[in-house]
């Protein structure tokens, strides 16, 4: 396995070099980064953060919606061997405060202006704190990209990156506090690692591939899944302007691959019936007889039958009729999406599948890393979260509670050490999700065990 995060960018670096990397929207318009021109970038800011004072084992936060600049501050962070504190951009100040102050954060890079004067009055509470840096160009505050240019054509030397192992922490991400304040979960190189390593041979994905990225890199699906998985395989990511303009960003794009939660997916299904149902009654009827045949052809499909020929007939006139349209308004090159944190239900998911939409669900938690299982593109099983990934056990305990057992569980809550210690037996991770495992070793989630609710947004409710 790669020591570190780092190391694994590089050595994708020194493999697909003029390779387009990420694809972002400036001025209206599509702009391509590639995998050389991505590392001059982490260099300069590594050597930024370096002059800063910055050493291994430092705290980093991003407090930013996503963009290129989140992926390049995130991986100079982790070439010094210094820890990454994701903030969602969504936060309130007392919330961002909170974080920056417990995790003893040394260097802040922040999106806007916007974003800066949303939080400067709680930014004092913080001592440790010594320096700003803003993503956005700006008169008052460190510029990324001034910053970066200044020292592009110089860049560090990056010895550190030999001197960090899997077991050195590569970040800390902060789960919401529904009954509390946040904890903040201890990542390290390692754990990371295993789950990418792993999740590779689950999932997929292939360098030709090429990712919308919609959900926040601050959670840790779109960060393991739509960023490191992405760098380890050499496959392109796009960054999606924002949750509002996806649709539209999907057909700019024509993405092979997206990572969503479900409620992004509710969200399509509803458009989709909106739009049909503003067509009229025939238009209604005709749909729901093509939804009826293309259940059928699913449902074989799945069983491993194959179907008549007259449903493969009427199957292929419905694709080309009304599938073929839907699938258009996704891009056109849709070869599956992959649906995590909260349930996906399974009429959803066979809904999809009818009109020849393939959703991978799968499941995870921040605490590892974060996959456990998932469905995969040749086996799959809907309303189950799929099978074990490779190097993870899971076992059901006496009141059906799922444990985890693996190299992704995480190294502990920080400066939690008590409910570390209460939710790790054994190196066994409590998940706190009742499920079971049927014949076939799939994985299926039937409750919480705590008195609280998953929404389809991946939020958890009292």
């Amino acid at each position: 396995m790669l020591p570190n995060l780092a190391r694994m960018f590089f050595d994708s670096v020194d493999k697909w070099r003029d390779k387009t990397v990420i694809k972002y929207k400036n001025d209206g318009v599509y702009r391509d980064v590639s995998y050389t021109k991505a590392a001059t970038y982490v260099r300069a800011m590594a050597h930024v953060l370096k002059q800063r004072g910055v050493k291994k084992g430092d705290k980093i936060a991003i407090l930013s919606e996503n963009r290129p600049e989140w992926w390049y501050a995130d991986l100079a962070t982790l070439s010094l061997g210094a820890v990454t504190v994701p903030i969602y951009a969504t936060n309130s100040p007392k919330e961002t405060s909170y974080i920056l102050c417990d995790s003893e954060v040394k260097v802040l890079f922040v999106s806007t202006n916007e974003q800066l004067n949303h939080i400067k009055d709680e930014l004092k509470l913080c001592q440790s704190l010594k320096t700003v840096i803003m993503f956005d160009d700006s008169q008052t505050i460190e510029s990324f990209w001034r910053l970066v240019e200044a020292y592009k054509s110089n860049p560090a030397d990056l010895i550190e990156i030999e001197n960090i192992g899997p077991d050195d922490l590569a970040t800390i991400i902060y789960t919401s506090g529904t009954t509390g304040d946040p904890k903040g979960v201890m990542l390290t190189h390692g754990n990371l690692l295993s789950n990418i390593s792993a999740s590779s041979r689950a999932i997929a994905i292939r360098p030709s591939d090429t990712l919308l990225s919609i959900l926040p890199l601050s959670h840790v699906f779109e960060r393991m899944g739509g960023f490191y998985l992405q760098l380890y395989i050499g496959s392109t990511v796009a960054f999606a302007e924002n949750m509002k303009t996806s649709a539209q960003n999907l057909i700019e794009i024509g993405p092979t691959i997206v990572l969503a939660v479900p409620r992004f997916f509710e969200k399509v299904n509803e458009n989709i019936w909106i739009e049909i149902r503003a067509r009229g009654t025939w238009a209604v009827a005709l749909f729901n007889l093509s939804i009826k045949i293309g259940r059928k052809f699913s449902q074989l499909k799945r069983s491993g039958l194959k179907p008549s020929f007259l449903l493969k007939c009427a199957y292929k006139f419905f694709d080309m009729l009304v599938f073929s349209k839907i699938k258009k308004k996704m891009g056109g090159h849709i070869r599956f999406f992959v649906s995590g944190g909260a349930p996906l239900p399974k009429d959803l998911a066979e809904f999809f599948h009818a009109i020849d939409i393939l959703i991978l669900e799968g499941y995870g938690l921040t605490e590892t890393s974060p996959v456990i299982a998932a469905n995969h593109e040749e086996r799959y099983r809907f309303g189950s979260v799929g099978l074990p990934i490779e190097n993870v056990q899971v076992k059901i305990a006496e009141d059906g509670e799922i444990l985890i057992k693996g190299p992704n569980v995480m190294k502990g809550y920080y400066k939690h050490e008590a409910e570390t210690r209460a939710v790790i037996h054994d190196g066994w991770f409590s998940t706190g999700d009742i499920g079971h495992l049927d014949s076939d070793n799939y994985l299926y989630i039937t409750d919480r065990k705590k008195d609280l609710i998953k929404t389809s947004g991946g939020k958890y409710v009292s």
